[in-house]
């Protein structure tokens, strides 16, 4: 059936309408699931060229980054280097156990730029990021760290861009953690994402011999 240009006009109109709608809905109700905003600073980031992450809201079930909350982390992305990747909040932590990932961490973009909002339950103290990871698995090539306080990583000393250390890095350090590993324990370094430093006054663990 044909549809004459006055009754297209009108169907393009309404359709315009119920979309403008829904915006302030889905806000609402976002705004009713995390009450609270939250003030955050950015750390670290690092990109490969043409690609950009903007955090630009935290909302949470509590004003303060702690664990046990859950935060609504939203920005704008530009993905320039590669047709597609996976959009990711993560947190770098000392705890060896990974928690499963909520499906509304991550999020599938292409190429070009666009507005996220990722939803995270912060399960351990550790360094908030939103980082690129490539389709279909592997290591980042790029990311903002956030956070409050001392839960902020201003300087990694590792490069996700080329999988090397940074030239600022400590005199001694060499390849990439994930250099030296293989198999199963190199798929779970590239789960967890790669390791920081702790801050100080953490206890090292005392290595365990066979």
């Amino acid at each position: 059936m044909k549809m004459n240009s006055h009754c297209g006009r009108r169907y393009f109109a309404a359709l315009f309408l119920l979309i403008a709608a829904a915006a302030p809905a889905r806000s609402q109700e976002i705004t009713a699931s995390f009450p609270h905003e939250v003030p955050f600073e950015s750390g670290d980031a690092e990109f490969a060229p043409g690609d950009r992450i903007t955090i630009e809201q935290i909302r949470g079930t509590r004003e303060t980054i702690v664990p046990g909350e859950t935060y609504s982390v939203e920005g704008t992305y530009t993905l320039a280097s590669r047709e597609e990747a996976e959009l990711a909040l993560f947190a770098t932590t000392s705890n060896p156990n990974p928690t499963p990932v909520d499906p509304r961490q991550t999020v599938r973009v292409r190429k070009g730029s666009g507005h996220f909002r990722l939803i995270k339950t912060v399960s351990d103290d550790g360094y908030l990021h939103v980082s690129f990871y490539p389709v279909p698995s592997g290591s980042d090539f790029g990311g903002i760290y956030f956070g409050q306080g001392k839960w902020v990583l201003h300087h990694k000393t590792w490069s996700s861009t080329d999988g090397s250390f940074r030239a600022s890095a400590p005199a001694g350090a060499g390849r990439s953690p994930a250099d030296s590993l293989a198999g199963a324990n190199r798929a779970l370094l590239e789960y967890l994402g790669d390791p920081v430093e702790p801050p100080a006054g953490w206890m090292r663990p005392t290595p365990k011999t066979a």
